[in-house]
Order: structure tokens, then sequence, then C-alpha cells
């Protein structure tokens, strides 16, 4: 269980460290893949003890992968090693198993969510540090230079920083004294790297989740206090540094609205009903510059899936939301919902499953609907439970059985 816990809480970090997906499909075989195999009756026991009550959930879930593969894989002829493919579908199986795993151990999920903090804050610092020591800051808004350099844009920055900062308001709760101040710090930085990265679909996103969040920690309502020094920090320094602001109204809706019609005027015939596999690009010739992706995950979801694909993951999400609403991860889950109404190509995609998307929504949606399908289980067995982030214990590290529970 404790090199589980390893592969997948390095896996989901390596978001925030590594330079890009092939790092991460590096660890996922040299590291997820393996740790996998030694933990067979785990997973093997995972879906076979199922509860009744879940199984409605995690059937659309598989549905929505299967209708994947039907749609990119099957319909083009590719079995194995192309997009969308039996590879990616395998991935997918192992990633979400491992995430399940972790999430319904307490000890294994609040380490596992400590350690993004910890790796997303680490990352943000170096990047601030890298992007204001070496690069000219009043030509752009500040990127996560630590992850691949000359850095993410702006936008993606923004929802990697806002991303942790989530992470950061669901492990807070139980901080220890020698923590406390690390803790603190930390919020305040990704407050500062929030508003240095000007991306306003980010600010709203985490606006969503810090209110979701407030529903259910009222009284935790002082924590905010350090986020909000650090973004306040950033403007007090660009206005005495002089530095020039992109300014958040002024960019209007740089485009989207142009960018929507463009991709819902190129979906005809059947592309409605099943989509087209992968969302394309828009050339230069279309609206004069480069468009990776449609810049709203749910309309990409629809153009690469159809109204049938949509539907379900509409379903999905809607399902999974209302059954972790009372979890943690509900708060990071709002987050990126909201956060995908301005950006992203697919909400999750088998190709694409080391992208931001998936961060947003995939891994807390899997890690909530575990936590909360593994307290109903001990409740009714009779055990005492709590759905909050208990503090672990280092002991249980050096333990045959790493994480009690496990088993």
């Amino acid at each position: 269980m404790l090199l589980l816990w390893i592969a997948v809480t390095g896996w989901v970090a390596g978001y925030w460290l590594f330079k890009g997906h092939y790092e991460q499909a590096l660890w996922f075989l040299w590291v997820l893949l393996p740790v996998s195999l030694w933990n067979g009756r785990r997973f093997w026991d995972l879906w076979r003890g199922v509860p009744q009550e879940w199984r409605g959930w995690w059937v659309l879930f598989w549905s929505l992968i299967v209708w994947q593969f039907l749609v990119t894989g099957f319909r083009a002829g590719h079995w194995w090693h192309e997009p969308g493919a039996g590879k990616d579908a395998l991935m997918t199986f192992v990633l979400a198993s491992g995430l399940v795993i972790v999430g319904r151990n307490d000890q294994a999920r609040s380490w596992m969510w400590k350690g993004v903090f910890a790796a997303g804050s680490a990352a943000v610092l170096a990047s601030l540090l890298t992007f204001y020591t070496e690069i000219q800051i009043n030509e752009e808004r500040f990127r996560l230079c630590w992850r691949r350099w000359p850095g993410f844009d702006a936008v993606t920055t923004g929802i990697f920083t806002g991303m942790a900062l989530m992470v950061g308001l669901i492990t807070g709760e139980n901080a220890s004294r020698w923590w406390k101040p690390c803790f603190c710090a930390a919020l305040a930085l990704l407050g500062f790297g929030l508003a240095a990265s000007e991306s306003r679909g980010a600010l709203l996103a985490v606006m969503a989740g810090v209110a979701w969040w407030l529903l259910k920690n009222i009284r935790s309502w002082l924590r905010l206090a350090w986020p909000l020094c650090g973004f306040a920090a950033y403007w007090i320094f660009t206005g005495f540094t002089d530095q020039g602001r992109s300014g958040l109204v002024e960019r209007g809706s740089s485009g989207r609205f142009d960018i929507y019609r463009s991709y819902l005027s190129q979906m005809e015939g059947s592309d409605w009903v099943v989509g087209k596999g992968q969302v394309w690009m828009l050339p230069e010739t279309v609206l004069g510059w480069l468009v990776h992706h449609p810049h709203n995950a749910y309309l990409g979801q629809l153009a690469g899936y159809g109204i049938i694909g949509l539907m379900i993951m509409l379903v999905a999400l809607a399902w999974g939301f209302i059954k972790i609403r009372k979890a943690p991860e509900s708060t990071i889950l709002v987050f990126g919902l909201m956060t995908l109404l301005f950006d992203g190509g697919m909400v999750f995609s088998m190709f694409s499953i080391a992208r931001w998307e998936a961060l947003v929504v995939m891994i807390p949606l899997m890690i909530g609907v575990a936590a909360r399908e593994a307290e109903q289980n001990r409740s009714q067995d009779g055990f005492r439970t709590s759905v909050s982030l208990k503090p672990a214990n280092f002991s249980h590290l050096l333990n045959k059985e790493p994480f009690p529970g496990s088993a």
C-alpha cells in the first residue's frame, strides 16, 4: 500500500513538477504500472466488492470510457497504440483504480493531498523566483517556468496555482504547530501567484471553490486571509515597481465567442451525435491566430464525443458531485467544473489523461467518490467515521501494513 501511495502521489504531483506528458507517461510505465501489478490483489478485491448502491455510478463512468474507445479507437481502426485506443483505456483503468484504493484509506488520502499541496507550492515558488529574476517582468504575465521553460501560458499557470490553493484549503484543517507557519506562507505565496497570472477564468473558479468551501467551513474563514494578503501584495508590488498590468477587464472575451461559433459551425451530420473523436485545432486562416482547443471543455466534449458522450459525462459528473458533496474533495471539484467553462479542450478523454482537465475533475472526483464509499461501508459495519482529512501518523509508514484499514 505504501508503494501504491507513493506511485499515485508522484503521478498527481507530477502535474506541477514534470515537464509535460512524456515524463508522466514514464512515471506511469516504470513506477505506477509495476506497483499496480504488485498490488494486483487489491485491484481485484476493489472491483469485485463494489457496493450495490455505488454500482450505477461506476457503470456510468466506465460507459463513458467505452464510448470514448468506440469513437476514438474502434471507429478509426486503432486497437492499441493510437490515441484513445486500448493502451489509453488500460492506463485510465489502472490510474482510476489506484486513485480509488488510495482514496478509500483516510491516511493515504490525507498524505496524498499534502504531498500535492507541497509540490504545487514548491513549483510556484521556484517559478516565481525564476520568472522575476530571468524574465523581463513587464513583458508578460507570470508563467510556471519550473514545469516547462519558458513556461505554461498564464491561463494554465493560474489554473495550476488555483488548484494548489484549493488543495491547501482542504488540507489545513489539522495542520500541526510546526507546519502552521509554512502552511500559511504557502497560501500567501499561492495567492500572489494567482494574482500574477492575471487569469480571470482561474480567479472566478477559485472564487466558486472558496464559496463552496465556506458553506461547509464557515468557521475557518480566517484561513482565507493568507491568500488574500498574497493577492493584494502582487497588486501593491506592481504599483510600486511600475510594471505593466494586462488588465483583467480590458481584455474582454479574448475572442472566446468567435472560437465557440467557429467550432460549432464545423460540426455537421453525425458529428453532433457521436463526435469526431478528438478536438481539432483551428488554423490561423479561420480567426487570424492558431486556436489549439475550444477554450470551453464542455464544448470540446461535445465536439469530441457528440451529444451521447456529453450527456453521459454530465450525468456522471452530476451524480458524482451529489455523492461527494460532503467530502473535502468537492471543493476542488467545484473549482475544476468552473474552470472548464473558460478554458480546456475536453472535460475528460483517454488520450489526454495527463492534461490539466483530468487533474481538476477526474482526480478529485475519483478520490472523493472512493472516500465516501469507504465511509458508508464503515458506517454500515458499525465503525466510527469522519469525512474530514485526518492527520496522519508516520508510525503507520513503518509498519508492514502502512495504512490502517487498507487490507
